[in-house]
């Protein structure tokens, strides 16, 4: 949407979509990976997989921010983050969707029944500068 300038506002309301679009099970699990990062292992999947009981598998930094660059929530709650979160807030006050997303699980555990993996490590890696359509673009490869 080109009114929205916040990169974050455009990606929730786009993922949003998908999943309606795609008509996931509301206990079905979403696993968000954006498209410039890549797992460099099945550890993160593996994790999700073998942790049925829980809803929501996040990392986060020092500030409760969520590294959004990968995480899984279950269908019934990325939907209603997503429907909850105000864009028009989120772009006159330029906030992060990773607090956000953040701010969201820390409600939802405050109420007692959301389950929550935090997660040390994604093992997702991003080229932050390079790609296949700048070549000879600076890298910057960060692992997470």
């Amino acid at each position: 949407d080109p009114q929205f300038k916040n990169q974050g506002t455009n990606e929730a309301r786009t993922s949003l979509d998908g999943t309606y679009h795609f008509e996931f099970d509301s206990e079905d699990m979403i696993i968000k990976l954006t498209g410039r990062h890549h797992f460099i292992s099945d550890y993160f999947l593996k994790l999700v997989a073998d942790n049925p009981d829980f809803d929501a598998f996040v990392k986060v930094d020092d500030h409760g921010h969520v590294f959004t660059v990968c995480f899984a929530m279950r269908c019934k709650y990325y939907q209603e983050m997503y429907e909850q979160m105000d864009y028009n807030y989120m772009e006159r006050r330029w906030i992060n969707l990773e607090w956000m997303v953040g701010d969201y699980i820390k409600k939802k555990r405050q109420e007692g029944s959301f389950k929550v993996f935090y997660v040390d490590k994604l093992d997702v890696k991003a080229d932050n500068f390079g790609s296949s359509t700048c070549p000879g673009a600076p890298h910057n490869i960060i692992f997470f």
